[in-house]
């Protein structure tokens, strides 16, 4: 048997009687049973011998295959052409035993059936012998294969051993057997499962470990089935193999097959059917031996011996080689290149090839269809008439390539020992470079344009929507790149340059037949086509029909298609160009309506967008732009200020209520809400969309910080939103929906330069929600500020942290004073009364003893360290002496410590008597101070208010405004004129008060002018702590650095600053003016632009 990767090499050497298989066949076997292999996934496939039959043309090509986990087991397949394998029936042992009882010759018919005679002597026997049934021929060439691998399949001793589990596998340290052991029958046992075993000490040399299968001489091959004739096993030495013969088995006539032979290194035996008895007795007849010296070759021998090959190729092309003699040819070619004649059989082989390529390219089914194609259109040519050129064509290649690789075979001697010694083109080489010249740049037909056209047709055709034959285009496409070099000419021949009028140009055939062209259609094609579908559909449709048709282009690639992978690049790069880069203006400026649409439903646009743009030059960085642009563009619709109020609404005094979201609170929640909007816009595109592209990232980020920081009010905006969440019963949220929305104005917290602002207004608005009491959560309060900590450090949320120690240590204070005065009686007859005290440096409280847009406190308030202010207001004699008591008692606990009341900051709890009963007023400090007043006579002017309070005019105004002009009107004004108050007004307490409720909230009026310059003095103070910061970043930076010129200072300090701050480049210049006119620091002499510190 040869394995079917061996089956090219010849097998002389295999050949008891010098039999050999044909080139022809030889070459059939070696692809077919390699495809067998390959296509039944068997582990190995070996070519097993011919049974012979009556018929020579139907003998049986005999294959066994199997896995490599069980080396016995085997599966048989046959063929009578060498090609078409089918796998022969399954045997019974019953079959197995009736095919070694038949004696019939094979009929070469595969469904024919054997029956087994009766001799004469069981015809007469009683009872008579019951008829058996027959054996069909296939099963019989099944069971003879079978009797054949049980007595001959022989492998040399030690191949295979046991492995650790007892189950036979190849030996993978065995030698080889040595050329002393090579004449003994007893170094080799037999190939199939142990029957006999040489285990019974019958050989002196038994070793357990390699004596695992029966010996040879452990069974006699003499008479062990009843149609054996006797005989012995017989062997002779050849130089590459050992021939070992034995029997002769019914059905083989004596010249057939091959022996068994065993090629004493390979893992396992090569073996077929044998000789007879008698021919394998005459092996040691000894022949006389004469020696008679070589005839001289003349020129006539050279002469047959060309004719024999070059007629031999025009069989082999006319498809006739059947009849010929592969061996005989291959002798031939061997001979004349034994003998130097390798030149001449060259130059006939290309002189022969290329006549045989010109008869064929003006033959009457080709010459003609491709001379009348150059009359027809691009549309005809698209349809079934350029398909049935393509076939033709297609048709004479695969002809060629048939013939070209039988004649290759033939002249294997040739080409490995003339033209490779050369470096000169093999014969298949040869033959390809014959039918680029000779037919697809003929001179005589125009092949070469038609089967362009053709193929440029059919793709067109294809693009327009019809179904083409992809396997033929493949096929052809093949065909061109098989062809290799376009313009190499190893053949000493000039190639030519122009081939009906058309320049040849460079490259590969496939790209200077083809490709170049289909690039140069492609860009056409697709430039008009994107011209009329920016004329009819708008950008998000355009995206979606441009990808449509780059995936059609990768499609004519990728998978079964029929372009070649070297074109994908450059075919989708020109499809892109056209449909992407050529109309990116336009296509960008649809990406930036539709990311600037403040919605998630143009994802799908966006990330098409985004496919397509990556795979263009540049493409990513103009998208980006674009996006940033649509992302700052939706932000800044937020920035846009409201339309102005008139100047009677803005003079108007209203009052304070922050429930309702209107004024700075309205504009407030209105920015936020859009910011954060924008941030999951940019989210969701960047995670969705843009692949979480870390450029597109920085960049939506960046134009969310402009957005964000072009907004004047951004700082004061994101504290009045975070107030409004974190106050007690202003929003209609879950808890998880509160913590949500904190999180994402935190999260525009992120993106604001201005810190130092918005920790000024954070104060402010914190000391209002704590001294008020109307925080929804301590512990929302204290993530807030751990938050703010963890993004700004902990010297930015010092203030915000000792605030809330503030209130904690005043609850504990406030039960510890209610203990004291438990303890000394004086809780009787006096109201209830809590305190709060404040650390004056945390606290926004101003040094006249008004604050910053604080407001007021529950109860009565006081500020340790504060600045005692200009003015004192009176309090109520009933309120008196619990002042009093509490400052006794907080200066036995802090004696180094001085208290100032803060009335603007306190609360009280009142109640009123009117006509139609009792209610609760829940007013500030100042509005009790006036209600108390009531108690000693019915009616005030405003001057005697003022002057028996002593409050500020500015608060005075405003409280008995909301007292008397608001909505709840507890007090009567005349002359009642809401929008001013006079000294001479009036003031009277107002008996007939109704209100269906029973404690009533009334709040201090704040007119607009005063909120604004509130704000504006905010915003100072924020102006000259930067002033300070800068003053110290510079002062420390010089003092580290000593000199340094004023571009590196700058740098320097904004580094330091940019936690807090955007510090400007002409904030620093002023200031360090400002230091050097204080002498801090002092310009070079040599250098006006370097600075030096001055200690």
């Amino acid at each position: 048997m040869l394995h079917a990767a061996a089956t090219r090499l010849p097998v002389d050497h295999f050949s008891a009687k010098g039999l050999a298989l044909s080139a022809e066949d030889r070459t059939c076997l070696s692809s077919s049973l390699l495809s067998l292999q390959a296509s039944q996934h068997f582990d190995w496939v070996k070519f097993w011998g011919i049974v012979r039959t009556a018929d020579a043309s139907k003998d049986y090509f005999v294959a066994i295959a199997g896995k490599a986990e069980d080396v016995f087991s085997f599966t048989v397949f046959t063929c009578q052409d060498a090609l078409s394998w089918v796998q022969a029936p399954t045997v019974s042992s019953e079959e197995i035993q009736l095919a070694a009882e038949l004696r019939a010759p094979f009929s070469g018919d595969p469904a024919f059936e054997h029956n087994l005679p009766i001799s004469p002597a069981q015809a007469n026997s009683q009872p008579p012998p019951v008829a058996r049934p027959p054996l069909a021929e296939l099963k019989r060439v099944t069971a003879i294969v079978h009797l054949v691998q049980r007595d001959a399949a022989i492998v040399p001793r030690g191949a295979y051993v046991r492995d650790h589990l007892g189950k036979l596998v190849p030996n993978a340290t065995f030698p080889g057997l040595r050329p002393s052991e090579l004449g003994k029958l007893s170094a080799f046992v037999h190939f199939r499962q142990p029957t006999a075993g040489i285990a019974n000490g019958q050989r002196p040399d038994f070793e357990e470990a390699v004596d695992v299968l029966d010996a040879i001489e452990a069974i006699s091959p003499k008479l062990t089935t009843n149609w054996h004739v006797t005989g012995c096993w017989t062997m002779e030495h050849r130089p590459m193999a050992v021939i070992v013969s034995n029997l002769n088995w019914p059905g083989c006539s004596p010249g057939s097959p091959e022996p068994p032979t065993t090629d004493t290194n390979a893992e396992s035996t090569v073996m077929s059917s044998s000789q007879s008895a008698a021919s394998a007795g005459g092996a040691n007849a000894r022949p006389k031996i004469r020696i008679r010296p070589p005839r001289a070759n003349t020129d006539s021998d050279f002469t047959k011996s060309l004719s024999i090959v070059t007629d031999a190729v025009q069989v082999i092309y006319r498809k006739s080689a059947s009849l010929l003699s592969f061996e005989e040819i291959y002798r031939n070619a061997y001979f004349l290149t034994l003998h130097k004649r390798g030149d001449l059989l060259y130059k006939s082989l290309i002189s022969t090839i290329r006549d045989l390529l010109q008869e064929r390219i003006q033959s009457a089914e080709l010459g003609p269809l491709i001379t009348d194609a150059q009359q027809l259109d691009n549309a005809t040519l698209g349809g079934d008439q350029g398909q049935l050129i393509l076939e033709r064509i297609v048709g004479v290649w695969d002809h060629f390539t048939m013939a070209m690789k039988l004649v290759s075979d033939v002249l294997m001697y040739f080409d490995k020992n003339y033209l490779r010694d050369r470096r000169m083109p093999t014969s298949w080489d040869t033959g390809l470079l014959l039918f680029r010249d000779q037919v697809l740049r003929s001179t005589l037909v125009p092949l070469r344009p038609t089967m362009r056209r053709c193929l440029l047709a059919q793709i067109a055709a294809e693009r327009a929507g019809d179904v083409i034959n992809r396997t033929l285009m493949k096929r052809i496409l093949a065909m061109l790149v098989d062809m290799g070099d376009g313009t190499a000419d190893p053949l000493g021949q000039r190639h030519p340059g122009r081939v009906f009028d058309e320049d040849v140009g460079p490259g590969s055939v496939y790209v200077a037949d083809f490709e170049r062209a289909f690039f140069d259609a492609t860009r056409e094609h697709y430039r008009m086509q994107s011209a009329q579908l920016r004329q009819a559909v708008d950008p998000p449709a355009y995206f979606a029909q441009a990808e449509q048709w780059i995936a059609s282009e990768d499609a004519r690639v990728v998978g079964a298609a029929y372009v070649h992978p070297t074109s994908r690049d450059e075919l989708l790069r020109i499809a892109r160009h056209e449909l992407i880069s050529a109309h990116a203006a336009y296509l960008l400026d649809g990406v930036k309506r539709q990311a600037g649409g403040g919605t998630a439903m143009a994802g799908e646009t966006v990330k098409r967008a985004y496919d397509m743009f990556k795979t263009v030059d540049g493409g990513l960085k103009q998208l980006l732009e674009a996006v940033a642009a649509a992302v700052e563009a939706y932000g800044r619709q937020v920035n846009s200020p409201p339309p102005p109020t008139s100047t009677a609404t803005s003079a108007t005094a209203t009052a304070t209520d922050d429930t309702a979201p209107s004024g700075i609170v309205g504009e407030s929640l209105k920015w936020v809400n859009h910011i954060i909007s924008q941030l999951h816009l940019t989210s969701h595109l960047l995670k969705h969309c843009f692949a979480s592209d870390p450029d597109f990232e920085r960049g939506m980020q960046n134009a969310t910080n402009v957005v964000i920081n072009s907004e004047p009010k951004s700082s004061e905006y994101l504290s009045v939103y975070l107030d409004h969440h974190l106050k007690r019963g202003t929003v209609k949220l879950s808890e998880s929906e509160l913590e949500a929305a904190i999180q994402s104005a935190l999260g525009v917290f992120k993106f604001v330069d201005s810190r130092d602002t918005f920790d000024r207004f954070y104060n402010q608005h914190l000391a209002r929600r704590l001294l008020r009491k109307l925080s929804s959560s301590d512990e929302l309060e204290k993530q807030v500020i751990a938050d703010l900590r963890t993004m700004c450090g902990a010297q930015f949320t010092a203030r915000f942290e000792k605030m809330v120690q503030d209130m904690s240590t005043s609850f504990e204070l406030a039960g510890k004073f209610d203990a004291w005065r438990r303890e000394r009686d004086t809780v009787k007859g006096q109201p209830g009364f809590s305190i709060s005290v404040l650390t004056a440096a945390m606290w926004p409280v101003q040094a006249d003893g008004s604050s910053s847009s604080v407001g007021a406190s529950t109860g009565a308030s006081s500020a340790a360290g504060a600045a005692v202010p200009t003015t004192v207001c009176n309090f109520p004699s009933s309120v008196t002496p619990l002042m009093r008591d509490f400052e006794s008692f907080y200066s036995r606990i802090h004696s180094n410590r001085a208290l100032t009341w803060l009335p603007q900051l306190g609360s009280a709890e009142v109640s009123a008597y009117f006509a139609k009963g009792k209610k609760e007023l829940s007013v500030n400090t100042y509005a009790m101070i006036v209600l108390m007043l009531f108690n000693q006579q019915d009616s005030w002017t405003f001057a005697e208010l003022a002057a028996e309070t002593n409050i500020p005019e500015a608060e005075l105004v405003r409280t008995v405004q909301s007292l008397s002009v608001a909505k709840v009107s507890v007090l009567k004004k005349h002359p009642p004129v809401p929008k001013s108050v006079q000294p001479t007004d009036v003031f009277t307490f107002n008996e007939a008060f109704t209100d269906k409720r029973a404690k009533i909230k009334i709040a201090a009026i704040v007119a607009k002018a005063d909120t604004d310059s509130e704000r504006s003095a905010t915003l100072a103070q924020v102006e000259q702590e930067r002033q300070g910061l800068c003053d110290a970043a510079i002062v420390r930076v010089m003092k580290s650095r000593q000199r340094l010129s004023h571009n590196e200072l700058v740098v320097e300090v904004t580094k330091i600053l940019r936690e807090r701050f955007a510090v400007s480049p002409a904030l620093i210049k002023k200031r360090i003016e400002d230091l050097m006119e204080r002498e801090y620091l002092v310009r070079d002499e040599s250098n006006s632009n370097v600075y030096t510190y001055v200690a």
